[in-house]
């Protein structure tokens, strides 16, 4: 459930289109999945002006589909919140009865991966010129065979290449895949369940995780008029 949870989180990026007002403003803690705030209280938050700027800002939240829970410091108990989270937790739609669920974590962490390798490849961290990629390779799932999945996930990824490299009339040659956890051109760690996390932050570590606002598309084409320049001759 930890995971879910985003501590610091801006206002802005909880409500769309926010209040001005409000846009610079952080809570201590927000649910996504349950629209959940969760607010730690000290004493300054007692005072009456305190208190009415709180009581306000709760509003606001209320009226764009988000509830908070505040607890006091000196009645410091989680478990009002961890109730409320799971009774608001977003369980999402019922999956059909065919549904296999390893078999749907072995894609989502294929393609990670992939996504995850053009990135590496695109700021050069790896470069299909290099006969030889060290991975060193971890995932969540414990039952998928690693080994195999990026050998099938950097081969359908290579059949690409192949095809992008015989249009622009290059040559290409498949580097080889080798899995080592100790001398490795890059350490990929990638999860098809866990969020970003602090804790998680080894240094030469590149994670790969879920989003915690996972209903907002950060992928768009954006666009503008075209510049209409006057001629000056």
């Amino acid at each position: 459930m930890l995971n879910f949870v985003l501590p610091e989180a801006r206002i802005e990026d909880i409500v769309d289109n926010c209040d001005p007002a409000y846009s610079e403003q952080c809570v201590d803690f927000y649910c996504p999945r349950a629209s959940l705030v969760l607010e730690v209280d000290g004493s300054q938050h007692e005072t009456s002006g305190q208190s009415y700027l709180d009581r306000n800002r709760d509003l606001y939240l209320e009226a764009n589909g988000v509830t908070t829970i505040r607890i006091t410091t000196d009645k410091l108990d989680a478990s009002k919140a961890a109730q409320m989270l799971y009774e608001r937790f977003d369980k999402g739609e019922d999956a059909p009865s065919d549904f296999d669920e390893k078999t749907a974590f072995v894609y989502e962490i294929a393609i990670r991966l992939q996504m995850a390798l053009l990135s590496l490849i695109k700021q050069g961290a790896l470069t299909p010129d290099n006969q030889k990629w060290a991975i060193d390779f971890i995932c969540d799932q414990p039952e998928i065979d690693e080994e195999k999945l990026v050998r099938e996930a950097t081969n359908d990824l290579f059949d690409l290449f192949e095809n992008l490299c015989v249009l622009a009339d290059r040559s290409f040659k498949r580097p080889t895949i080798c899995l080592s956890h100790k001398t490795a051109d890059v350490k990929l760690d990638v999860s098809a369940t866990k969020m970003w996390s602090e804790i998680e932050s080894e240094k030469g570590t590149v994670y790969v995780r879920n989003d915690y606002y996972e209903t907002m598309d950060h992928f768009f084409v954006s666009d503008a008029n075209p510049i209409v320049y006057g001629n000056t001759d």
